[in-house]
């Protein structure tokens, strides 16, 4: 039995964060949560290459996307901060990374019309696109604002509701996505070919996304029960939303395969080169099994944005090899 001389020293609490200054452009980086974008350009980073793959390329639309799906996220996070802070959701004590609102660095009421300035310019560049390639895309358009907006705002909000994943998985997955290849696409005789092969890529970064989403919840479960935010995972239980991102992680790689079901190219080799991710995320749900709680998930949240960035990166790699072995041979 250990006295308490010979007990082992207890590991030093984590260094705390160095903050910006109140008002600064550190602090509005802070508040846009740089980390988080990976959900806004990987999906229209995949949809682009998927459009080249097809030669149908048309750079200004693409940006034209990325730029919509950057401002749906920033604003989406804006509101975020501002709005959790007004709910009590989010403290000077919170567990996961540091919020601009709850640490008084900017006023909420300007974060707040800050996001909803995001969403504007997210939409008038979606009118441009809607004029180029269909005036329906408002449809999909609309509700993701909305939605946005909704997320952690509003009477009801998504994220109090556990509606938060479904947001998550069809805009950051689907959406993005499918929307990113349509509207370089539409016209062209391969286009529903396409959006086949989008319609995979984009359910598999949903999924990635919303493993994201789902270790951040996990983490803040605790707090969140307690100031009535009936998240997913607070609905869940622990166990089961260790489980969910198991199965989430599963169906990203599952999802790349289902055009096989209906189509058969020969490029379907490079089209897989996402899978060399597979021991990254075998890690990262290795740690969620081991039961990673508390700030200790902080870590894991970064492991998995990078997760879906290197994924998204090398489905991207294998369309524009495959667009360059249809030129070269």
């Amino acid at each position: 039995m250990n006295t308490p001389a010979d007990a082992p020293p207890s590991a030093p609490p984590p260094p705390a964060p160095v903050l910006p200054p109140p008002n600064s452009l550190g602090a509005w980086i802070l508040a846009s949560r740089p980390k988080t974008l990976v959900a806004a350009w990987a999906p229209v980073l995949v949809g682009t290459s998927i459009a080249l793959a097809f030669d149908s390329l048309v750079i200004v639309r693409a940006l034209a996307a990325l730029f919509v799906a950057v401002a749906i996220q920033v604003g989406t996070n804006l509101v975020n901060d501002a709005a959790d802070h007004a709910r009590g959701a989010d403290t000077a004590g919170r567990l996961g990374p540091p919020r601009a609102v709850a640490l008084g660095l900017l006023d909420g009421d300007v974060v707040m019309k800050a996001g909803l300035v995001c969403f504007a310019l997210a939409g008038i560049a979606g009118l441009w696109l809607a004029a180029m390639a269909g005036w329906w895309l408002l449809v999909p358009g609309a509700i993701a604002l909305l939605a946005g907006y909704a997320y952690t705002a509003g009477p009801k909000p998504l994220a109090y509701l556990g509606l938060g994943e479904v947001f998550v998985f069809v805009f950051f997955g689907l959406i993005a996505t499918v929307g990113t290849t349509f509207v370089q696409t539409v016209g062209i005789n391969a286009g529903r070919v396409a959006i086949l092969f989008a319609t995979a890529a984009g359910a598999a970064l949903g999924f990635l996304a919303t493993v994201i989403l789902e270790v951040n919840n996990l983490r803040d479960a605790p707090t969140d029960v307690l100031v009535g935010k009936a998240t997913l995972a607070v609905r869940l239980g622990d166990a089961r939303t260790r489980g969910m991102i198991r199965w989430l992680c599963v169906g990203a790689y599952v999802a790349l395969l289902l055009p096989v079901a209906f189509l058969f190219y020969p490029w379907v080799p490079f089209w897989l080169l996402a899978y060399l991710t597979i021991p990254v995320a075998v890690g990262i749900v290795r740690t969620i099994r081991e039961g990673a709680t508390g700030r200790a998930l902080n870590p894991v949240l970064g492991r998995v944005a990078k997760l879906e960035a290197m994924f998204a990166m090398l489905v991207s790699l294998g369309y524009v090899i495959v667009w360059a072995l249809g030129r070269w041979i």
